[in-house]
């Protein structure tokens, strides 16, 4: 049997109080250093963080505000709550026009182990780079809303960040469970 489940990309910009240190290529929070983990890497000055967020259109108006977001993510999720896989970045590199070229792919996996979504190349950023140290929005960010005909279990994502022109890539990885209602 099929899982359903409905998908959406939107793409948007935006920018953040968040800190990624460029020097080092190190998380910063409160300006201390928070070391990568499976959702939050960086190398070279070109940092990501995976997240999976409950009501991505609240968080994108949030993230929107001249001031600092304030925002939750989530590791679980009833049958027909709407969330966000989203890329947060920062550092990319870029070119000699000053133009980043960053690209995402998603997959997403069910708990039986089969694919349920596997997009490849988004956008992440392609525009002029951000200033630097924030933390910037990404452009791909799939937006679900799990069925209740969707297996209950964790769910696992992988993202895979490419700075084309630091020619650095890296993965990252988070989960969430669909819970009974």
């Amino acid at each position: 049997m099929k899982q359903l489940f409905v998908l959406s990309f939107i793409f948007i910009s935006a920018l953040s109080g968040c800190a990624q240190n460029d020097n080092k290529g190190q998380w910063l929070k409160e300006n201390e250093k928070v070391e990568d983990s499976s959702d939050r890497k960086a190398v070279n000055g070109f940092g990501a963080n995976l997240i999976v967020v409950k009501e991505p259109d609240k968080f994108i108006k949030e993230w929107l505000k001249p001031e600092q977001p304030n925002f939750y993510t989530t590791k679980t999720v009833k049958p027909d709550e709407k969330i966000g896989i989203i890329v947060l970045f920062a550092g990319c590199k870029p070119d000699s026009a000053g133009v980043c070229n960053t690209e995402v792919d998603y997959i997403l996996t069910r708990p039986d182990g089969k694919e349920l979504l596997n997009q490849k190349g988004l956008e992440l950023w392609k525009e002029t780079a951000p200033p630097k140290p924030n933390t910037h929005l990404g452009k791909a960010v799939i937006k679900l809303e799990m069925l209740k005909s969707n297996l209950i279990g964790e769910y696992k994502v992988k993202a895979k960040v490419y700075d084309k022109n630091a020619d650095i890539s890296f993965e990252l990885k988070t989960q969430f469970t669909l819970e009974n209602k």
